[in-house]
């Protein structure tokens, strides 16, 4: 049968139901969803599949025609609590990145954000001078050309997780992949200007 379909509406239709499952389940995971929408639409995970930037298209089509009525205020809810944290880490010149300014984001979303500091450990004290707990983790990055584990400081403020990710001072003029791409990233008065 998809024989007959031109490869690209079968890689619409596929972005399309990964996108659903992206919204209404909280799937973060782009590949295993598009290789489980594959699957649902009684495809081969051989087909060729969307591309991660047609399923971030896919997605905030979703969001705009089925959660119009629920995702502004949840969007803007998730910049306002990014705002507040990145106020209170100014001194490592916070950027915002993910689904949160690209506006995909979901209720399961972290805020992500990026904190630029000579050592994970400055952060670490800041936050347990100010009596905030966090968890420590890593992720690893492709920074300059290199994969590197870089630290994370896992923070909640009300329902949500702020992910605070600690890179070198001179990492800052090196946006780190995400989804196979270079992500975007915003300082707080750009995150502010999204919530005027």
């Amino acid at each position: 049968m998809s024989r007959d379909i031109p490869p690209r509406l079968l890689r619409e239709a596929i972005a399309q139901a990964a996108a659903r499952m992206i919204a209404e389940d909280g799937l973060h995971d782009y590949g295993l969803a598009k290789r489980k929408a594959a699957r649902q639409l009684g495809l081969s995970e051989r087909q060729e599949l969307p591309n991660n930037d047609e399923i971030e298209a896919a997605v905030r089509a979703y969001r705009e025609v089925f959660q119009t009525d629920t995702h502004p205020d949840l969007l803007h809810e998730l910049r306002s609590i990014a705002v507040e944290v990145m106020e209170q880490m100014q001194r490592y010149r916070p950027q915002l990145t993910g689904s949160v300014l690209n506006g995909t984001a979901g209720p399961e979303s972290d805020i992500n954000l990026l904190l630029y500091a000579d050592s994970d450990k400055d952060v670490e004290i800041d936050l347990l001078n100010r009596n905030i707990p966090f968890e420590a983790g890593e992720r690893k990055r492709t920074l300059r050309g290199e994969v590197r584990r870089v630290p994370v400081l896992s923070v909640f403020v009300d329902d949500a997780i702020v992910n605070l990710e600690v890179l070198e001072p001179r990492d800052r003029n090196d946006r780190p992949r995400q989804n196979g791409h270079r992500a975007e990233r915003a300082d707080l008065d750009a995150v502010r200007a999204l919530l005027a």
